[in-house]
């Protein structure tokens, strides 16, 4: 079943105006809305839930308990007289009784056992909350990356509405320079089907464009209708060329390494707490009981309390077997663990190299851009004079359209490998030199 709050948002969101959207803003809306989120939020308060399940044990338990039970049967009996005779008797019975009793009981942690499993749950919980940690750090990293999207998409656009504005422009001239017999028929031609290409190029880069904001407003868990317009972000950010310092901060900054070493506790943990079927117990319990409408003769109340000690002797090592399977689980958690560290410093010297790698290809992009500007100005200029061709001119103007697409679609892949980056070392900037809280 649909949720009717979710209709509402989707309806609210037709004939609004389109609303700036920084990158702040787009991450500040994916944490308060990101499904992702919610469910490891879930988690933390399920494994809230179980922690105090586990403290419950060390205290007291009292159960109340009523007790109704109706009597009915017969009985035979005999009489002895005097010398010659003798006689019976038999008779019938009914009666009901009704009891309650309070009992209460306490179980003594003569071994540990209940400490070490709500050590447990503790570490659970604290591994929940470093899960809800790796979720936001990967929701940034793709909330980064459908921001730039839109962004590179818009510039796209932008190169394409250029180049058709270009293009219409030297028909125009065209049809000018054909009244004045200075060109033939088919440089007009060519030229209007040049118009009609630029126009169909354009076309698909406004889909593109709407696809991306569709995309990031999915990421941001909201209906994919809502209006989106991003703002560019300021100058290009720098990488330091520290890639072992950022490999340290990414140990101990990624909430995984802290979400492994608390299961590895927690396993620990359990690992103790399944000695339980070969370790002493014992429970202390009170009970008082109350006979409602005793019968005559019979007291009302009564009040026990028991001391149960028990001591396992021999369960057929069904014990040992289980503390050896909690063991195993805690070995595999240090190898995973030993596996993450490593993927961690992967990851993060490939990001550095990406970044640096795009870099340099957003630097070669913009001088192939300037190149190609330059190459459309004289074969325009050529054309013009009539020294040069028109295919000249069409594939000259071709080359730029390329080119202007090239740088931007260069930098905004030196912005998802920066993105990629700050995931890589689970912090909103590079600035490794502070301590992570």
């Amino acid at each position: 079943m649909i949720p009717v709050s979710f209709l509402f948002a989707l309806a609210g969101v037709i004939g609004q105006a389109s609303d700036k959207l920084t990158l702040d803003d787009a991450l500040g809306i994916a944490m308060h809305n990101a499904f992702s989120l919610r469910i490891a939020q879930s988690k933390i308060d399920k494994a809230r839930a179980q922690e105090r399940q586990a403290r419950g044990v060390f205290g007291p338990s009292v159960t109340l308990n009523g007790n109704y039970t109706r009597f009915e049967g017969t009985f035979t009996g005999s009489n002895q007289g005097g010398s010659g005779g003798s006689g019976g008797s038999g008779g019938s019975f009914s009666g009901d009784q009704k009891t309650a009793s309070v009992t209460v009981s306490q179980v003594l942690d003569l071994a540990g056992v209940n400490h070490k499993a709500n050590h447990a749950t503790q570490a659970t919980r604290l591994a929940a909350e470093a899960g809800y940690g790796v979720e936001a750090n990967n929701l940034k990293l793709n909330v980064r990356k459908a921001f730039n999207a839109v962004l590179r998409s818009e510039a796209l656009v932008k190169v394409q509405q250029d180049a058709l504005t270009s293009a219409k422009e030297r028909l125009e001239k065209a049809r000018v320079r054909e009244k004045e017999g200075a060109i033939p028929r088919f440089d007009v031609l060519r030229f209007e089907n040049e118009v009609q290409k630029t126009q169909q190029a354009l076309v698909q880069a406004e889909g593109n464009l709407l696809t991306a904001k569709q995309n990031l407003n999915s990421t941001l868990s909201r209906p994919i209708e809502t209006p989106v317009e991003a703002v560019p972000e300021g100058e290009l950010p720098k990488v330091p060329d520290q890639s072992s310092e950022m490999v340290v901060a990414g140990i101990r900054n990624r909430p995984e390494v802290k979400q492994s070493e608390y299961t590895i506790q927690s396993l620990g943990y359990v690992a103790e707490a399944q000695r339980a079927g070969t370790l002493p117990s014992l429970i202390v319990q009170a009970t008082h009981t109350r006979i409602i409408d005793p019968s005559p003769g019979s007291g009302d109340k009564s009040s026990t309390g028991a001391i149960v000690l028990s001591f396992p002797i021999f369960d057929s090592g069904i014990t040992n077997a289980k503390v050896a399977a909690a063991r195993e689980d805690q070995n595999q958690a240090k190898v995973g663990l030993e596996q993450l560290l490593l993927g961690i410093a992967l990851e993060v010297r490939s990001a550095v190299t990406q970044a640096q790698t795009a870099l340099e290809a957003y630097n070669v992009a913009l001088d192939g851009e300037t190149l190609a500007k330059e190459a459309l100005r004289l074969a325009q200029i050529r054309y013009d004079e009539g020294a040069g061709l028109l295919i000249d001119v069409i594939q000259a103007q071709a080359d730029l359209t390329a080119a202007q697409g090239n740088v931007q679609t260069a930098k905004y892949q030196y912005l998802d490998a920066y993105a990629a980056l700050l995931k890589a070392i689970g912090r909103d900037d590079l600035n490794i030199a502070e301590n992570s809280k």
